[in-house]
This record gives C-alpha cells, structure tokens and sequence, in this order.
C-alpha cells in the first residue's frame, strides 16, 4: 500500500500543470489501517505525514490526515517520495525474488 500512495503522490507533485500550485492531500484511515493504529499504536501513514511511526496516545490520534506541498519545497517532496518509493520497490522485489 505505501507504494501505491507514495506513486500516486509523486505523480501528482510532479504533474507539470501542477508545479506552481499548492496542493493539499487528504488520507482517512479505514478498516485495517485503523485496526492496526488502535491495536498495535502503529501509524501505517507515518512516511506520507512524517509522522513518528510509533503512536503514544490513541485517543489523540487523528484518523483523518492532510499534507499541503508548496511549489518552493516541490523538488524536496519530489526527492523525498521517490525515496520511498525506490525502498519499497527493493521490498517487492525481494519477496518476489524468495518465490523463484
């Protein structure tokens, strides 16, 4: 799942008709993400916010989350998510590489 979202948001940072445009992102926890954070106090979101993986309080824990990128920190976020990005390819890869 982080790959997909992080893809997803690199291609939207990197739209050209969105370069110079703030852009706001929006996640709401569902299903297992939300049984996970209540019952493991992991945050499965924490790379796309920046987050502390682990969470101390649930009950302050919000399950609706927004990250707002500016055009003058674009190539910082872009670098960022493809860093993500490439680490969970190698993750792929590697299981699919214990299944040959």
């Amino acid at each position: 799942m982080t790959y997909l979202v992080a893809t997803i948001i690199y291609i939207i940072l990197n739209d050209s008709s969105l370069k110079n445009r703030m852009i706001r992102i929006s996640l709401d926890m569902q299903s297992e993400a939300r049984e996970v954070a209540i019952n493991r106090k992991i945050d499965v979101y924490h790379k796309f916010f920046k987050t502390p993986k682990n969470i101390s309080d649930v009950s302050e824990f919000s399950f609706h989350r927004v990250a707002t990128f500016s055009p003058e920190n674009r190539k910082h976020d872009l670098e960022y998510f493809k860093g993500i990005i490439e680490e969970k390819e190698k993750s792929i890869l590697s299981v699919l590489d214990s299944y040959r």
